[in-house]
């Protein structure tokens, strides 16, 4: 999973929160039906002017990921290899 949404202006610093969820309903958009995938790990890894960002998370209660104060740049999100029983991702 990769994201090419700029986290911060060039040059400074933003916080990046990333959901991760159960589409109960299908409509390939969270709502209310859908359920929050918590404890989930998750990675965030990338560049910025030459330096290797890598930091990890778990996903709270209501499937969110948070990670602060990172450098604008470019990341991709890193799953574990093993999901919870019945989760797919799609």
């Amino acid at each position: 999973v990769s994201c090419s949404e700029p986290t911060a202006p060039e040059g400074r610093r933003g916080n990046v929160a990333i959901p991760f969820y159960i589409d109960r309903d299908g409509s390939g958009t969270r709502t209310p039906a859908d359920t929050g995938l918590g404890g989930l790990s998750v990675g965030l890894v990338g560049a910025n002017s030459g330096n290797t960002l890598s930091r990890t998370g778990t996903t709270a209660s209501d499937g969110v990921v948070q990670f602060t104060a990172v450098p604008s740049g470019v990341y991709s999100v890193t799953l574990p290899t093993t999901l919870p029983a019945g989760v797919v991702l799609a």
